[in-house]
């Protein structure tokens, strides 16, 4: 249940940074078969895209958020993004993924928006 929580804290807070008048949220947890994605913002000017994955830690002992961010993780979110593009009705010519990192001390939380990751 708390691990459940400090998830959606994270994403919640995703929707903090994203307030930022250049962007506008799309959708937020798009989910298809292969993976979900934490966020989807567009820009509000021009045709770029963000697909952007939220990851929260409490501690080191796992390493970083963004480093939970494999491989495997972003061809999946890849395939997954391509889907969600197939279903606009929009033709987008700059894609972006970006990592959330969200490290939770107590009551306090440290956020680091990590652009163009992959």
């Amino acid at each position: 249940m708390e691990r459940n929580y400090r998830s959606r804290w994270g994403e919640l807070d995703l929707i903090a940074i994203k307030s930022d008048p250049e962007y506008f949220e799309s959708e937020v947890n798009y989910d298809d078969a292969l993976q979900k994605i934490s966020n989807v913002a567009q820009a509000q000017r021009g045709a770029s895209v963000h697909f952007v994955e939220v990851k929260t830690r409490t501690g080191t002992g796992y390493g970083t958020p963004g480093a939970a961010v494999t491989c495997t993780k972003q061809q999946k979110l890849r395939k997954t993004a391509l889907i969600w593009l197939q279903e606009q009705e929009q033709y987008y010519s700059d894609l972006c993924f970006d990592v959330i990192e969200v490290w939770v001390v107590g009551k306090a939380a440290k956020i680091r928006w990590l652009q163009r990751c992959f």
